[in-house]
């Protein structure tokens, strides 16, 4: 499928138990200015998980070669979000922290996997892992969001 000039996926994204019109309506919103702009790609969809794949490179390193901070933290945050989204709501983050654990540096595969730990009314808490291509710990974040019940047009 082609969406504003980037071809979005659903055979390559796993479906881990979402209801399958709900899933490819999710899979179409994928494509959004961000992701496109941290080549990051959604991996799988779960109830209340997510996980979402990006590989580093140069454009997003320090003077020192390494990832930044905000990159990192923008990946766990889409992570975050899409598991929201998974549960039917569209977040909007209102608090975030990340703890830094180990550097990455450019040319290096992510894996980011959010999961969501508080469901409410108007806010909901989810957090989120990221991971290198050695399944090393680099980054763990937490964050809180507001939610708003999303109703899809099932055509």
């Amino acid at each position: 499928m082609e969406m504003g000039g980037w071809a979005v996926s659903v055979v390559r994204v796993e479906n881990r138990g979402i209801d399958p019109q709900f899933f490819r309506f999710l899979c179409e919103r994928w494509s959004v200015p961000a992701h496109r702009a941290l080549a990051a790609d959604l991996a799988y969809l779960g109830p209340g998980q997510a996980g979402v794949l990006m590989k580093s490179c140069h454009h997003y390193s320090t003077v020192r070669g390494r990832l930044h901070g905000g990159i990192i933290s923008a990946v766990l945050d889409t992570a975050m979000g899409w598991a929201l989204l998974s549960l039917g709501y569209s977040p909007i983050t209102t608090d975030m922290y990340t703890n830094y654990l180990a550097t990455v540096f450019a040319d290096t595969a992510l894996t980011a996997e959010a999961e969501v730990v508080h469901l409410g009314n108007r806010t909901a808490v989810a957090q989120g892992t990221l991971r290198d291509d050695q399944g090393r710990l680099v980054a763990t974040s937490r964050g809180t969001f507001a939610i708003k019940e999303i109703k899809p047009r099932m055509e």
